[in-house]
């Protein structure tokens, strides 16, 4: 068990979010569309989960939630039309020991999504944002690897970054 309270943005249906809750002493889940949040909260339920509907480019998250031992965001920023502003709002809101863990899909061309990432190098102004430690993963499919592993494989589905203050 991980203790501290987490908070997921993002968390569509809520199944990343209830895996989570079997590692947190708290988590609330926070997505703004209303159908997903009703199935979330159909499917998965634990006392120690809370799923709130809020549109997290019209809050400040300061107004919101009290500062949180961890932030998690997987696949998510990439919807945003201003994702550095809600970096810099997690960046604000964290403990100082807290972590920001979050993914973005690499050259993904959904039509859902407003800004695509084809690279490491397309990511990193949406890091620089005051954060002393960064630590970069690669995702291929299912499996997860350092950075210092990526001339090993090309073309991941996605880059993984831990971040603390």
């Amino acid at each position: 068990m991980v203790e501290g309270f987490c908070l997921d943005l993002g968390c569509g249906a809520g199944y990343g979010s209830y895996l989570l809750s079997y590692f947190c002493d708290r988590i609330v889940a926070v997505d703004q569309e209303k159908e997903a949040l009703k199935e979330a909260r159909a499917l998965y339920q634990r006392p120690n989960l809370e799923f709130r509907e809020l549109d997290l480019e019209k809050i400040r998250l300061k107004d919101e939630f009290e500062s949180p031992d961890f932030v998690i965001a997987f696949e998510f920023l990439e919807h945003l039309d201003h994702p550095e502003v809600l970096i810099d709002q997690v960046r604000d809101l964290l403990k100082d020991t807290g972590w920001f863990i979050l993914s973005l899909p690499c050259a993904s061309e959904s039509g859902y999504h407003k800004h695509t990432y084809h690279n490491l190098s397309d990511m990193k102004g949406l890091l620089d944002r005051g954060f002393e430690k960064v630590d970069i993963f690669f995702q291929f499919d299912q499996w997860i690897m350092p950075y210092s592993m990526k001339n090993l494989f090309k073309d991941p589905t996605a880059i993984l970054f831990t971040l603390r203050k």
